[in-house]
């Protein structure tokens, strides 16, 4: 049973190679459905051990105490936050929550309390590492072509940043090897090293690229004072450590110089100050997230609630930012505002505790206790911009569980022995743990690949309704969400109405069932509401959609949304109105071409080209095609030209920040209505920019062409 014990506990290290994209969400849903299994099945194998051997029972440690602590304290802020349901059980997308949290803290329990000998430790992480370099070397091979052009490496994690931060980790990982074992162990490990370091530098992570930088900085300060490190290597390190200072230094004060815009990687790094859309997302959903914290700060919103904060709170700013973010992209304030400072402090005490213990002991050395340091400091760095996935959480809670081995392994037992009764417990904790942490996300899972690809939308509409019916826990929202984005495609196709309401109606209750589980979420009653207008049913659809718009007062997405239906539904009043109350709150000019859209239909001409006159330069030229129908639908093609005349001319003609489709439209107008000096111009500029290396002579030679009467089309196609 030993045995088999210890090769379970290997087999979780190769969670990260799990990927057979059979389900949704392959890179999260698979690997942490086989995590849990395996933890299932490492439950009950660990209870029979531990009632036959009591060495085998959790000690009274302060580490232990403070994980028990933080899984209290979890499931609190799930019990009194905002959602239950989402806090407990999660979702597909992400399979965290408090279950997930559970299954990380049983993995640490069973593995703190099974390996006794070093040896199975280094063994341990020697294959963990194995994995991590397989990682990256099978994204190297099936992404090699993506990497020639400048992508980032993802592998089978999914996510660059993910592997980042994977990677660093188990750079840590390969240096506590090195500190404790001897022989073909060290030498093959060292192999791992130039390795993980190529993975990391081919993620182009920006956060794990610093949390290496400063992890490895205070790695090698403890070094420094390490009296095993003779005088020569410790003035070498001192230089090297200055040096690599100076050196970004330099970097981040010369980003436009030829080497930075030459490296992905460092361009990447040098331009996170200057980022226009990842930085300044990141800082808007900090800002939304501390509002969230200001609002519940002793046990927070619960885990997997922070959309409802984004939905409330959400900044007009972030116009161009359309996802509904259910992360704040830093753990620290994720912890704030799902546990409060509960929550927060709950989470940081098993590190405090490590940080603690570990520059207080006299069992490490210095460069033991810079690898315990910089790991934390690693981690720490990388994930204050973003977050953790199960593969860093495993490889943390196996270094938790490590420093425990090596600290604390001579407390006493928190109970003498097992009891058969304790035998029961765990047996019971792991079938329910299969039923509902397993099987059922697999089920749903596999149903939801059925639906998508069912051809026949009877047999769709009957899966919907039985595969909801057999939902429990977690995952049902995704089933909600997934079958509704069938919508468009049944919307389209050439099948029976009758049959086309049957899928709305399953969807539809669907739900509405959803909405009794998580009244006040706010992208599924878009999502219910939008299924309502798709179907007809306009005042269900607005009064989903005005509950989303008191959940979500300035989110202009589902403002416009609700705007829309107003319109379909004749409240056109109603509609000038809310895109009135839209441009107040985010200043974007779009609203205005929708206004001209509902005054075309009232065929109030006067009105119309004062809407569209009001349109800044930048919606006018995406929505390009939108303006051009309202001009043609009333015969107003000369107005069209005049309005991209005084544009040009009240923006120092700034043509060339034209797009390709502004001067289709322009030469055309003009060509329609006989000003054909103006449309050879503008096919003149057309050709000058995307003629791919035409000569001037050519350009001039079309120009006079369509002086002479041919049509401006040709040049376009």
């Amino acid at each position: 049973m030993k045995k088999l014990l210890f090769i379970l506990i290997l087999l979780i290290t190769l969670t990260p190679l799990v990927l057979f994209e059979k389900l949704p969400f392959p890179f999260v849903t698979e690997k942490t459905l086989y995590f849990r299994l395996l933890v299932d099945i490492l439950l009950i194998v660990w209870a029979i051990i531990a009632f036959r051997d009591a060495e085998y029972l959790p000690r009274k440690t302060p580490l232990n105490i403070a994980l028990l602590g933080l899984g209290i304290v979890t499931f609190l802020t799930a019990l009194f936050g905002h959602d239950f349901h989402s806090s407990f059980w999660s979702g597909l997308e992400r399979m965290e929550g408090a279950v997930g949290l559970f299954y990380s803290l049983i993995f640490f329990f069973v593995l703190s309390n099974s390996f006794k000998k070093i040896e199975q430790w280094h063994l341990l992480f020697l294959i963990s590492c194995s994995v991590a370099c397989v990682v990256v070397l099978i994204g190297i091979f099936k992404e090699l072509e993506m990497l020639k052009t400048g992508e980032r490496l993802f592998s089978s994690l999914g996510n660059p940043t993910y592997l980042g931060l994977y990677l660093i980790l188990h750079l840590f990982l390969v240096g506590f090897i090195l500190t404790n074992a001897s022989g073909n162990i060290r030498k093959i490990s060292l192999l791992f090293i130039p390795i993980l370091l190529i993975g990391v530098i081919l993620t182009q992570s920006r956060s794990a690229f610093l949390g290496l930088f400063l992890g490895g900085l205070v790695l090698m300060g403890f070094v420094l004072f390490s009296a095993k490190i003779s005088a020569k290597i410790r003035w070498s390190i001192g230089c090297f450590v200055s040096i690599s200072i100076l050196s970004i230094a330099v970097l981040f004060s010369a980003d436009d110089s030829k080497l930075v815009k030459q490296s992905a990687l460092l361009s990447r790094v040098v331009s996170v100050a200057k980022s226009k859309t990842t930085g300044v997302s990141r800082l808007n959903n900090w800002k939304i997230a501390y509002e969230g914290f200001k609002e519940k700060p002793i046990l927070g919103w619960g885990q997997e609630n922070y959309q409802y904060v984004f939905a409330k709170h959400f900044l007009p700013e972030m116009y161009n930012d359309a996802p509904w973010y259910d992360r704040s992209h830093n753990f620290l304030l994720d912890w704030l505002v799902s546990g409060g400072i509960l929550g927060l402090l709950s989470f940081l005490a098993p590190f405090g505790l490590m940080f603690w213990f570990t520059m207080r002991s006299g069992k490490f050395s210095n460069i033991q206790k810079g690898l315990f340091i910089g790991f934390i400091v690693a981690y720490f760095v990388n994930n204050f911009f973003g977050f953790d996935s199960l593969t860093g959480t495993i490889t943390v809670f196996m270094v938790l569980a490590y420093w425990q081995f090596e600290t604390q392994s001579d407390k006493a037992h928190i109970f003498p022995k097992l009891t058969i009764w304790g035998v029961f417990i765990c047996v019971l904790l792991s079938s329910v743990g299969f039923y509902y942490g397993y099987l059922q996300p697999l089920r749903t899972s596999k149903q939801i690949v059925k639906i998508m690809q069912e051809p026949d939308l009877q047999q769709t509409i009957q899966q919907i309704q039985l595969g909801y019916s057999n939902a429990i826990g977690t995952g049902t929202s995704d089933f909600a969400e997934q079958v509704s984005f069938l919508s468009e495609k049944v919307g389209k196709s050439e099948i029976a109405n009758e049959m086309k309401g049957g899928y709305y109606q399953a969807v539809s209750d669907i739900l509405k069932k959803e909405a009794e589980k998580h009244p006040e979420h706010p992208r599924l009653l878009s999502i219910q509401s939008s299924i309502n207008a798709d179907r007809g049913a306009f005042n269900e659809a607005i009064t989903g959609f005005e509950k989303v718009q008191a959940l979500a007062p300035k989110r202009h997405i589902n403002l416009m949304q609700l705007a829309g239906v107003y319109t379909r539904n004749q409240q056109t009043e109603k509609a000038l109105k809310l895109y009135d109350d839209i441009y107040k709150i985010n200043g974007h000019g779009e609203v205005f071409i929708f206004k001209s859209m509902i005054y075309s239909e009232k065929n109030d001409t006067l009105n119309i080209w004062k809407e569209l006159q009001k349109v800044d330069n930048k919606n006018f030229i995406q929505k390009i095609e939108m303006i051009r129908f309202i001009y043609g639908k009333h015969n107003n093609l000369q107005g069209l030209v005049q309005e991209f005349n005084r544009r040009e001319k009240q923006t120092a003609k700034l043509s060339y920040q034209y797009t390709k489709q502004i001067y289709f439209e322009w030469a055309m107008a003009a060509y329609v209505t006989g000003d054909l000096k103006q449309s050879a111009d503008q096919v003149f500029r057309y050709l000058c920019l995307f003629g791919n290396g035409m000569d001037v002579n050519t350009t001039r030679q079309h120009r006079e062409a369509v002086r002479n009467g041919r049509s401006p089309a040709e040049y376009f196609q």
